[in-house]
């Protein structure tokens, strides 16, 4: 429906994984067939696929010699739709809008209790700096928040440390790992079949969620970032979209 409204001729559809998949794979001829699988945790959702890169002979035409080329098929996924970037976030509001609460309602002194989320004006501040918080708390252990005149005249103030942060959202910590498991057995595969991890998408970049999927791959597999996190899916359609338009002739990669 958005590629319609958009005005776009729409000649495929790819998952995020896979389009992601393609584009590690672009250059890749495996001599042996190699499991990887992709961990992709998005703003709204947390996906992971196992797939299978390998090679096979191919003719670009029927009077030339065949080559080897690369290939891959996804053996499984799993995902979670409730874990992601902005699930992070909404706790880290939580928090400090009970905190304002608790100072705002202090001040006012007049028996009767509010709630700042009943306002769009300041929980939009609230949900800008939760999100600054979670990035600065990424790199460094404690973060000083200020927001001047957050609502009716009354400014606040407070610290984050990444244990606070790590407490408020230990349940979607402990969730993060789940579809590693489910991928897994999706492809009827074991960690033991399992050649490398590539990492993608903005919120596996929270330390704890690195510490946790490490944890759970145990310490034989090493997390890879060998692929751009942000951009590899929107690369990988592309060169899907040249791929199947006889507007452009790209390198062929089976899929």
């Amino acid at each position: 429906d958005a590629a319609y409204l958009a005005d776009l001729n729409v000649l495929s559809l790819i998952d995020e994984n896979t389009a992601a998949g393609l584009h590690y794979g672009i250059d890749r001829v495996e001599d042996e067939p190699q499991n990887i699988m992709f961990y992709n945790m998005g703003a709204s959702a947390l996906q992971v696929s196992v797939m299978q890169f390998y090679s096979y002979e191919r003719k670009e035409s029927k009077f030339a010699k065949a080559r080897k080329v690369g290939a891959f098929q996804v053996l499984g996924k799993a995902w979670d739709s409730s874990v992601g970037g902005m699930a992070f976030d909404a706790r880290i509001v939580d928090f400090m809008a009970d905190e304002f609460n608790e100072m705002w309602n202090k001040k006012r002194n007049d028996g009767e209790t509010k709630d700042v989320r009943n306002y769009p004006r300041p929980m939009a501040k609230l949900r800008i700096q939760a999100n600054k918080v979670k990035h600065v708390l990424s790199a460094n252990n404690d973060v000083p928040i200020f927001i001047d005149a957050l609502y009716d005249d009354t400014n606040y103030q407070s610290h984050m440390n990444r244990a606070t942060f790590e407490e408020i959202c230990h349940d979607l910590l402990e969730r993060s790992t789940v579809p590693i498991t489910k991928a897994l057995k999706a492809a009827n595969l074991t960690l033991s079949d399992i050649n490398g991890v590539e990492l993608i998408g903005g919120g596996m970049r929270v330390p704890k969620i690195q510490e946790s999927i490490q944890h759970t791959l145990g310490d034989s597999l090493e997390l890879g970032l060998h692929i751009n996190s942000d951009e590899s899916m929107a690369l990988g359609a592309a060169f899907h979209g040249a791929n199947v338009s006889t507007a452009f002739k790209v390198r062929h990669v089976g899929m």
